[in-house]
């Protein structure tokens, strides 16, 4: 059985890379400072794809009662292997919100509007992935395990 991620999550990460890319592609010191944001991001959505992304999409069938039991069994794995790696992926995120920090001050220096609303979007998107997203896949695995 292959689980797969709830789209929204899916796209809003494509959205994230679309952004990111166009920053790295445009000129001065805001391309340096989103090549630094890359750097540090792209390791962990591929971490985030793996171990969150297919627990949060067994959510909404596990709600419906539709969830099969090999599903179950394999969002559980994923949902315990995700666990071992909630703390290290909160302090990814602390790096991120570093290299934000400084495309937001580049970006203040250069009047780039569209990087200081990349910069306040993934922001947001961070936070939401700590308060719900992160505790989703944690509850859901202790419930599939229990």
């Amino acid at each position: 059985m292959s689980l797969h991620g709830p789209p929204s999550f899916e796209r809003e990460h494509e959205e994230i890379h679309r952004q990111l890319k166009g920053l790295i592609n445009s000129k001065g010191d805001t391309s340096k400072a989103a090549e630094a944001v890359a750097e540090v991001l792209h390791s962990h959505f591929e971490k985030e794809e793996k171990l969150a992304s297919p627990v949060l999409g067994a959510l909404r069938p596990y709600v419906e009662g539709k969830l099969s039991v090999k599903g179950r069994t394999k969002a559980a794995k994923i949902a315990f292997a995700f666990n071992k790696e909630y703390e290290r992926m909160l302090g990814e995120h602390k790096a991120i919100i570093k290299a934000l920090d400084e495309l937001e001050r580049t970006a203040k220096s250069e009047k780039r509007k569209d990087a200081l609303k990349f910069v306040e979007d993934l922001k947001v998107h961070a936070t939401m992935e700590e308060e719900v997203l992160y505790p989703a896949v944690i509850m859901l695995g202790r419930l599939l395990e229990g």
